[in-house]
């Protein structure tokens, strides 16, 4: 049964992903709760969990629902926190970028400087490219908050190189 309900999971996780890609995230939303539903009855899943608690709370950013946002993105960092350093990188990006879309700047400087120091020792090598792309577009988006569009638009190049 527990790999029926993996296929379930992965099916609507997708479902989730592909809804979000085209900009329907109250769908995404329900495909994602429906996964972490899954993933709740499963032991050991806790990096899963806090990458789907992590998606919700993206989709909750783009829907400016910012109240339940936060709440996804602290169980996120919660679930990631025993899972890898990767993923706690990840589920503090999306703290970041929530306080950016609710103008709390200056947190938000507070939460890149953790993810510099994230990125820079116990990451996956394989994603530091990845990670320090991530942080740079964190950059641009609080200089561009700030009035300092020449600023942003330097993080936004070095983000683009990074592809």
């Amino acid at each position: 049964a527990f790999k029926d309900d993996q296929s379930v999971a992965l099916t609507l996780g997708n479902l989730g992903r592909l809804n979000f890609g085209i900009g329907n995230f109250n769908r995404a939303v329900k495909h994602f709760k429906l996964d972490l539903k899954i993933l709740d009855k499963s032991a050991g899943a806790e990096g899963l969990k806090s990458k789907m608690m992590n998606q919700i709370a993206s989709c909750l950013i783009e829907l400016q629902d910012f109240p339940e946002a936060i709440k996804y993105i602290k169980r996120s960092i919660q679930h990631a926190k025993v899972a890898s350093p990767d993923i706690v990188f990840f589920a503090q990006y999306t703290l970041a970028y929530y306080y950016l879309q609710t103008h709390e700047v200056v947190k938000s400087k507070q939460i890149i400087s953790t993810l510099r120091k994230i990125s820079g020792k116990e990451v996956n090598p394989e994603n530091k490219k990845l990670l320090q792309s991530r942080i740079d577009y964190l950059c641009g988006l609080r200089a561009l908050f700030n009035g300092k569009p020449s600023v942003a638009r330097k993080y936004f190049l070095k983000t683009e190189e990074a592809y």
